[in-house]
């Protein structure tokens, strides 16, 4: 990494750091700070491999910030992917190997179509489950949905991309998805009040 990189890199880590310690009342300047960040000197290069990373990068933690992804629980997400698979694993699994089947570095890592699999699989066994958090939400299935959580899982875990795929869905465009006419028109919300606690990711 060059020096202006590190300069950069260094900026949103501070950025990071000061945040998480400061009262919620602070999250919306802080949130307009990262932002400004972003448009004005873009994101610092990063390195990936051929294995999906182990732990969250910049870009990791500026989606979990913006998704507000606060909390991760695994042992909840091993649960979901305990036998029987959902009900629409029969598309989740034709789908998965078509994942950026073009991206060479995506393309080539050994374990990118059992994880693009267990995530959707997982979100959609909660919503057959009723889980917690999943109880008021419905929607269908769709065929691109693994073009959504494979930019999440080429820079982040797959648990903490699971958590970012479920929030975007749920909270910030909760109506694309499901079946209904306004559907294409009034689907995407990202950026508006959801009325959820909100914290900036701690880094």
């Amino acid at each position: 990494m060059n020096e202006k990189n590190e300069e950069l890199l260094q900026k949103y880590t501070n950025l990071f750091i000061t945040a998480a310690n400061e009262p919620p009342t602070n999250y919306s300047l802080n949130m307009a700070k990262l932002r400004k960040l972003i448009l004005e000197h873009g994101l610092p290069e990063e390195q990936y491999s051929g294995e999906i990373p182990s732990i969250c990068g910049l870009r990791g933690w500026i989606w979990k910030t913006f998704l507000e992804v606060t909390v991760l629980d695994a042992q909840f997400y091993i649960e979901l992917n305990l036998p029987p698979a959902c009900p629409e694993y029969e598309h989740v699994i034709i789908d998965a190997p078509r994942t950026f089947k073009h991206h060479n570095i995506f393309f080539a890592r050994s374990d990118k179509t059992d994880a693009v699999a267990r995530t959707l699989n997982a979100f959609f066994k909660a919503l057959e489950l009723k889980k917690p958090e999943f109880e008021n939400y419905r929607c269908s299935y769709r065929q691109f949905l693994n073009t959504l959580i494979g930019p999440m899982l080429f820079v982040m875990p797959e648990l903490d991309a699971w958590y970012c795929f479920s929030n975007f869905i749920r909270y910030h465009c909760p109506t694309y998805l499901e079946d209904s006419p306004a559907n294409q028109t009034t689907g995407v919300k990202l950026g508006t009040d959801n009325n959820r606690s909100r914290s900036f990711y701690k880094v």
